[in-house]
């Protein structure tokens, strides 16, 4: 934790930074400090190290702008807001250097009943495990009980500063380590963001709400529990009961469902009621399908069930109370379990091909019901009557027929063990030095992965050929998805429109045609024909004049590639079919006319934004003309080569100049990097730079004097 900040680690913490996150008050972002590194990060890793070293840290650094976010249609109060904190990049970079170096000992510190924002852990367990709880509150009970709901005030804003160190001290962490984060912690401050303006400068205050019943944690810590979101739900107390405790406790009785963790928190399934569904849309969209994605996500819980979950209080839960040393797979699912264990023990079948074990000592892998052997389970291959032929009960471990490496298989006889033993590989041997293995199948690297299951189960479709054409990285989303509409002649153009009895005489608002189709509105009218044939001339392309269909396929065979000319064609395509959509609906509903040079303009001017966004595009022969046409910088290209009348030549960077004024002496014109290194006179002298396209030429004059240049 304590090692010197290198200048690796600075790089990488600003590279795994998003460069379009929104800038802190100085107005840089992770972007600007990655695109100009070659001028500014010399000085951005001394400022970095500067601060690693004096463990001082200027408020300035740390100023932080706060944009209110309303949680409510109406905010009144400021609770009603939640606070987006933007800081400086510099800062950033700060506390990701801190964050990545305590991470590495955060699940040896954190006590397991923490499960989320650990990495390992998973916030899902704190959610089974408060379902398994709260399992029968709907219901009259004999023994009384009750649960607490307790949500925290905005932590941050309430713990005390001397709290975390103390906490950090008795944790043992490096003295530097503690200094930095003190710095961290005690120097912000806050501009509030309102209306695009910032309001005001201060400190977090302090909120002074208290809760009778954690006083001593709140003198301790500075936490405050919320009393107005913190409630105590009752199963079986009467009411004389319920009035001791609510006021205890100054809580409000709750009633369920509640939300816990961003789930409802009920005693009973959930039901769509419950949850915000999602709409299915059919093919091309990239939606999931949230019924297979759901239970993908359940297999995983299953998965950390055998893979240990020794940190999980959901896994210790289910072992000890669920399980009780019997097998997952064959133990039978309660009258009255959970909505969250009743739906893990339905998806057993669909599981368990693929969770298999590579036998080690076998003391982890039931003999009968795990997937070890390669006939499954042989509980289900043989039926119990195996048990009475080998006296083996039910929850033998398969290290009871394992002596040393080698089997040690129970007397033949029967026709099950005989056919149990022929089954057996040769190559299938414990190990008996080591552990047995888990492995998920469906992955070359045996590790469990959501992705490699929901592949396995979801229903797959027929691929279509024009699905790079229209989505892919470089994609406009707004533009993309006209387009597949457009591609599944899904646009409401006059013929579909006169089919659903909306229109009873069709016609194309551009050449008034009594047709209006796909193939007609975006290529045979006379309005969208002259539009491709600018843009076609533009990318220095001509395409052939097919119906709407047959143009898509050629698009998709003219596109492919990543090179410049590829790119450019394939946008244009899609931007091209966007706004003669867009203009067709302005002139039926807005009755707003745009000439077609005012159209061909709009695409061509979204093409190039788009294209500006890009770099390291690779480069072709004929991309000069495409540069110089499109008005393109050639900095989006592969940068150690530039293209020259089609010919490949070595980018050639010119020295940095600095001009150093002294008073006392005749100025100099210095290159750091060695190169060019003119001395001046005491005369008045100027200095002009003068670029080309593709080249550089430097002309130093001076008046009265001669002057001596090393190059």
């Amino acid at each position: 934790m304590s090692k010197p900040v290198s200048e690796t680690e600075i790089k990488e913490v600003f590279w795994s930074l998003k460069s379009n996150k929104a800038p802190g008050p100085d107005g840089y972002s992770a972007g600007f400090f990655k695109s100009s590194w070659d001028i500014v990060g010399k000085d951005v890793i001394l400022a970095i190290k500067s601060f690693f070293d004096s463990g001082k840290l200027l408020s300035e650094v740390n100023s932080t702008i706060i944009a209110l976010i309303p949680k409510v249609p109406n905010p009144t109060h400021g609770g009603d807001y939640r606070p987006i904190s933007c800081c400086n990049t510099i800062y950033k970079c700060f506390v990701k250097i801190i964050a990545n170096r305590i991470k590495l000992a955060l699940t040896d510190l954190i006590d397991p009943v923490q499960s989320a924002f650990v990495q390992g852990r998973r916030i899902s367990d704190n959610i089974f495990l408060s379902q398994e709880i709260m399992r029968g509150y709907h219901r009259s009970s004999h023994s009384p009980k009750c649960a607490m709901k307790v949500d925290i005030m905005k932590a941050f804003d309430t713990v005390r500063w001397d709290f975390i160190i103390d906490i950090l001290k008795a944790m043992a962490f490096p003295p530097c380590m503690i200094t930095w984060i003190k710095a961290c912690i005690t120097s912000p401050s806050f501009s509030i963001c309102i209306n695009g303006s910032l309001q005001g400068k201060g400190d977090p205050g302090t909120v002074t709400l208290i809760m009778q019943g954690l006083d001593e944690f709140r003198n301790l810590s500075g936490l405050t529990p919320n009393s107005s979101k913190s409630n105590i739900f009752f199963s079986g107390c009467s009411s004389a009961l319920k009035e001791d405790i609510l006021q205890i406790a100054n809580f409000t009785e709750g009633s369920l469902p509640v939300k816990y963790l961003g789930v409802p928190l009920i005693t009973t399934k959930l039901k769509v009621s419950d949850c915000h569904t999602l709409e299915k849309n059919e093919g091309g969209l990239g939606f999931k399908d949230l019924a297979t994605w759901n239970k993908a996500a359940i297999a995983k819980h299953v998965w950390y069930l055998f893979s240990g979950g020794d940190c999980s209080m959901w896994c210790q839960w289910v072992k000890a109370y669920l399980l009780k040393g019997r097998s997952f797979w064959a133990v039978r699912t309660p009258s009255d379990p959970s909505w969250v264990w009743r739906k893990i023990l339905s998806l057993r079948h669909l599981i368990y091909p693929h969770i298999k074990f590579k036998i080690g000592n076998g003391e982890n892998v039931f003999i009968w019901h795990d997937n070890w052997h390669p006939l499954g389970s042989l509980w289900h291959r043989f039926g119990p009557r195996i048990l009475y032929d080998t006296n083996l009960p039910d929850s033998t471990k398969v290290s009871s027929i394992v002596s040393n490496s080698s089997w040690k298989w129970p007397v033949s006889n029967s026709w099950e063990i005989k056919e149990w033993i022929s089954s057996t590989p040769l190559s299938l041997l414990p190990s008996f030095g080591s552990s047995d293995t888990l492995v998920w199948s469906l992955a070359a690297d045996g590790n469990f992965s959501i992705q490699s299951a929901w592949d396995c189960w979801r229903d797959k479709g027929p691929k279509v050929t024009w699905s790079k054409l229209i989505w892919g990285p470089l994609s406009i989303p707004r533009v993309s998805f006209i387009a597949w509409l457009a591609t599944n002649e899904r646009l409401n153009t006059g013929d579909r429109l006169k089919t659903c009895g909306l229109v009873t005489t069709p016609y194309c608002p551009f050449c008034q045609d009594p047709e209006e189709n796909h193939s007609h509105i975006f290529f045979r009218c006379i309005f969208s024909s002259r539009i491709w044939g600018g843009i076609l001339a533009k990318c220095k392309s001509n395409w052939p004049s097919l119906p709407w269909l047959e143009t898509v396929d050629f698009a998709v065979r003219s596109t492919s590639g990543t090179s410049l000319k590829m790119v450019i064609l394939k946008l244009s395509f899609l931007c091209t079919v966007y706004h003669i959509w867009m203009e067709r609906n302005s002139r039926i509903f807005n009755k707003a006319q745009k000439p077609e040079e005012v159209v061909t303009n709009s695409i061509i001017q979204m093409v190039r934004g788009r294209l500006l966004s890009m770099e390291n595009v690779k480069i072709s022969t004929g991309d000069n003309w495409l540069l110089e046409e499109w008005n393109l910088p050639p900095k989006i290209m592969q940068q150690h080569h530039t293209i020259t009348n089609g010919r490949r030549m070595s980018v050639v960077r010119l020295p940095t100049l600095r001009v150093i004024m002294n008073p006392k002496s005749s100025p100099r014109l210095m290159c750091p990097n060695g190169g060019l290194s003119v001395v001046l006179g005491a005369f008045k002298y100027n200095v002009f730079l003068i670029l080309s396209r593709y080249h550089a030429h430097l002309l130093v004059r001076r008046c009265g004097a001669a002057y001596s240049a090393v190059t």
